[in-house]
């Protein structure tokens, strides 16, 4: 189900575009009601967009923090942007153990351009 999550928005226009153009106060904008609404009904605890090669560019669920090099604990997010193949499973993220799902995300001229994941803590 996770990554059904993701790709539903790595998919939309408006999300590529703002992603694209590196925009991430449009990104929170954009979708931190959706990120809230997602928490609070159906238990996703993370949402996070990805620069290449696997880098921190906005946190939903903490926008204050980004920036930080993922590559060293977060292999699943470094194959789905070296293979732009989406992948699922579980990962240990920096809240914890928790099951993600990470899609690529292409520009609107379909250029790779990183990803995207939702996550649920296991709890």
């Amino acid at each position: 189900m996770p990554v059904a999550r993701a790709a539903m928005i790595a998919d939309l226009p408006r999300a590529r575009a703002l992603f694209a153009a590196q925009d991430r106060a449009g990104l929170l904008a954009e979708y931190s009601k959706m990120f809230t609404d997602q928490r609070d009904k159906y238990g996703v605890d993370q949402a996070q967009f990805h620069s290449l090669p696997a880098t921190s560019f906005l946190r939903l669920q903490a926008p204050e923090d980004f920036g930080d090099d993922l590559s060293k604990f977060r292999p699943m997010v470094v194959a789905v942007n070296r293979d732009q193949v989406s992948r699922k499973g579980f990962a240990i993220g920096r809240s914890g153990p928790a099951i993600f799902g990470v899609v690529p995300m292409f520009d609107p001229q379909d250029k790779h351009i990183g990803s995207f994941e939702v996550g649920y803590r296991l709890r």
